[in-house]
Parts: structure tokens; sequence; C-alpha cells
């Protein structure tokens, strides 16, 4: 992934590209009403646990960025891990209710 960045070298601007790597897992859960099918769910109440599609574990939590619609959480305040690591569920403190996406991202 490529972007661009405006720096100040002494007095003048100059255009940087800048690449990062792409995330090494990325995951969508769109909430669904009913028959959930590929990349889907159905609504969540707070509290129960959510698999991480693909098998996928998590071994280094502070690797993973989880999203709700465009808001990222913070762990503890907005999600907990289950079990011990490698963590493979984790649950949210509040409902996720149809049309609700959910983004997980492994950072490294």
């Amino acid at each position: 992934m490529t972007s661009k960045a405006i720096t100040l070298s002494g007095k003048a601007l100059k255009l940087q590209s800048i690449t990062a790597a792409p995330p090494s897992y990325s995951e969508v859960l769109k909430v669904v009403a009913s028959s959930p099918g590929a990349g889907e769910i159905l609504p969540v109440l707070a509290g129960n646990a959510i698999t991480l599609p693909g098998a996928e574990t998590v071994s280094n939590v502070k690797d993973i960025a989880i999203k709700w619609n465009t808001t990222v959480l913070e762990e503890s305040i907005h999600y907990n891990w289950l079990g011990v690591s490698p963590h493979t569920q984790f649950t949210l403190n509040f409902d996720l209710n149809a049309d609700d996406y959910i983004a997980i991202q492994k950072l490294s």
C-alpha cells in the first residue's frame, strides 16, 4: 500500500511516497438479520463469543486491530479476549446488530 505525504525540508515542501506492508490477516464480518453467508454473522449480544474467521489465532493481542463500523475498538474497554494465548475468540461489551460491521486486522 502506497500513500503520499507532504514533508517540510528546510523551507521547501516535498511530496514523499510512503509504502506500508498490507496486514497479514484482514477479515470483515457483516452482521445480517438472518441466513448468514460467507463473511456474515448473525446479531451478537454483548458478552457472547465471536470466533476469529479463517481459524486464525492471536498470540500477541497488541498486533490486532478490531473495528466496529468505522470505530477502532480498545481492548478491555470495548472487547476482551477469551481464554489463554493463542486466542481464537473475543467478546464485545456491546451488542452487534444487523448492518453492523466488524473488521479484524493483524498489524504485523
